[in-house]
């Protein structure tokens, strides 16, 4: 016994002397060690897996090693109880030295970071900071998102304020009767004009934009554009408030030209002060200098027509007085200035154009009673005689009815008298046809001496209208009748008309 003691080892268990108690503490005491050793590295192992971003992993590994070799020497413990390992126990414990040492070494240089660590409290106050920090954070961005949202209300609210004004400065621009522009002074071009611009002379925005610089000088009256440039001179150095005025003509789309009143102020200045865009607005003025142009001809024509009648006047009072009773001369010379009288009161207003034939006729027997008046018959065309024309066979009329009165159908009780006036074809040429036919009157019977009267009937209608003159002194009624070029009756209008 004592040699084998000297020569081998033996099993743990011979100390213990094979209680079983006792070896049954001893091996369930490092089993129960060895398999909580065990559980620990498995623990680290996991930890570190999962935390990818840990620092001091190799201090991790360094304690993973450390510990199984702390549960493998109890392992190794508890397999000496019946078997003599004690060789392999004791390089397990040396290697678990080995690895404890390296341990401990490695593990006081990172106290220092380890302290840096900060302690739960500490995690958990910075943690409570940060997230009151989130949540001023999200109170913040929702006080943005708050106030971006008004921002946008207020952009959209201004922005459809502004659409609106702008639609309705359209519409006010649109239906203005003035035809309305931003003009810039440099480039000689319209940077914005309104729809009155394209009604009025009746070219597309594109057609205007194309002739670019050349606008005024293509479109403008060469007479006037000469004027516009000292207006552009005057354009350049406005004053605040001031307005200057232009007048020029400009060619429309339909090659007419148009009169335009441009009432202009400055837009913008360059930095020097000088006026760079006017806005203007422009009347068309046209009817208006028609009407002056019409004004002067007609004063022109009232001038000549004034001369005209008095010469007539002069004519008539001269042959009343030599052709007429002392004793009846002034009511003679009355009775033919009246009659002259009614036929230029049609012929201004008629604007010195004319005279409508019916209203001629009827203002010459305007003199005449109602009993005279409805037994007259009238029959024509709607015909406006010149002024010319309305004269001198208004004269003529007058002269007839006087006489009918006097002498011929109106001085009984029955007498008719027809008044005829036609257009009639004669030889290829139109003839204007007046006829006065009594009827059922006195017997008639030619007058021994020629009056002024006459004069007027035969000689005076003729001349005022280039024709002829027919008189018949028939027992049952005077014929009177006038024939003359149409040309040479109808007043202007109307010859254009029928031509």
């Amino acid at each position: 016994m004592e040699g084998m003691l000297h020569n081998s080892y033996v099993a743990h268990g011979y100390c213990l002397m094979w209680k079983p108690w006792l070896v049954g503490l001893h091996g369930l005491s490092d089993l129960l060690t060895a398999l909580a050793y065990f559980a620990i590295p498995v623990a680290i192992f996991i930890f570190v897996k999962r935390r990818g971003d840990l620092e001091m992993k190799n201090l991790a590994w360094m304690f993973v090693a450390f510990i199984t070799l702390c549960g493998l020497t109890h392992v190794v413990g508890l397999i000496t109880l019946w078997a003599p390992i004690y060789e392999t126990e004791g390089w397990v414990k040396g290697a678990t030295a080995v690895v404890s040492v390296v341990t401990a070494i490695a593990i006081f240089p990172l106290i220092p970071k380890a302290l840096a660590i900060p302690s739960p409290s500490q995690l958990q106050l910075v943690n409570g900071q940060l997230t009151d920090e989130i949540e001023a954070h999200k109170r913040t961005l929702a006080d943005l998102e708050a106030a971006r949202m008004e921002l946008e209300r207020r952009v959209e609210e201004r922005t459809q304020a502004l659409n609106e004004s702008q639609t309705f400065l359209k519409s006010i621009t649109d239906i203005a009767p003035t035809m309305l522009y931003v003009y810039d002074i440099q480039n000689q071009r319209n940077d914005w004009m309104n729809r009155n611009v394209i009604v009025t002379l009746g070219y597309q925005p594109e057609e205007l934009r194309a002739m670019g610089d050349g606008m005024l000088s293509s479109l403008m009256h060469p007479d006037d554009f000469a004027r516009y440039r000292a207006h552009q001179e005057n354009q350049i150095t406005l004053a605040p408030e001031e307005t200057i005025e232009f007048e020029y003509r400009l060619r429309s789309a339909d090659g007419e030209w148009i009169w335009l009143l441009s009432q202009e102020m400055a837009y913008t200045r360059s930095a020097d002060g000088t006026v760079t865009h006017i806005i203007g607005a422009a009347h068309d003025i046209t009817l208006r200098k028609e009407q002056e142009e019409r004004i002067h001809l007609l004063m022109a024509e009232v001038n000549h027509r004034a001369r005209n009648l008095l010469t007539v006047v002069q004519s008539v009072a001269r042959q009343t007085s030599r052709l007429s009773d002392p004793a009846t001369f002034a009511e003679d010379l009355s009775n033919r200035l009246a009659g002259l009288a009614a036929s230029q009161d049609l012929i201004i207003q008629g604007e010195w154009q004319g005279v409508r034939m019916r209203d001629l006729v009827t203002s010459q027997l305007g003199h005449l009673g109602d009993s005279q008046l409805s037994r007259l018959v009238l029959d024509g065309e709607s015909i406006t005689v010149s002024p010319a024309a309305a004269q001198g066979i208004g004269m003529a009329l007058h002269e007839l009815s006087t006489n009918a009165l006097k002498y011929g159908a109106f001085s009984n009780e029955t007498g008719t008298v027809h008044i005829v006036w036609t257009v009639k074809m004669i030889q290829e040429s139109a003839m204007f046809i007046i006829s006065w036919q009594e009827r059922d009157g006195p017997a008639v019977k030619a007058p021994e001496k020629t009056g002024f009267g006459r004069t007027v009937i035969e000689r005076m209608a003729g001349h005022a209208v280039s024709g002829e003159v027919d008189l018949h002194y028939d027992p049952d009624g005077l014929k009177w009748s006038l024939s003359a070029p149409l040309d040479k009756v109808l007043n202007r209008t109307e010859q254009t008309g029928r031509s």
